[in-house]
């Protein structure tokens, strides 16, 4: 199991991420505040994107239109 928590990114728009292990749920909070919540992500698929060179083009590429989402407001 994951422990929650949010982890800085470091990518252009992506301030932090948050995996929730136990029920395969990612946050995705961008520097406007916005918060993307994505369902039913692998735990791969969150050390990928977390892992990878550029985590924007890999969120937006493999994670942002693939997994059942919605969007909390600042």
């Amino acid at each position: 199991m994951m422990r929650r928590g949010y982890n800085p990114m470091g990518a252009d728009n992506i301030d932090k991420v948050e995996y929730d292990g136990r029920t395969k749920t990612l946050y995705v909070k961008l520097l406007s505040g916005k918060t993307f919540v994505h369902y039913d992500v692998t735990h791969l698929e969150h050390v990928s994107l977390i892992s990878s060179e550029s985590q924007e083009d890999y969120y937006l590429t493999h994670i942002y239109d693939k997994y059942r989402s919605r969007t909390i407001e600042p």
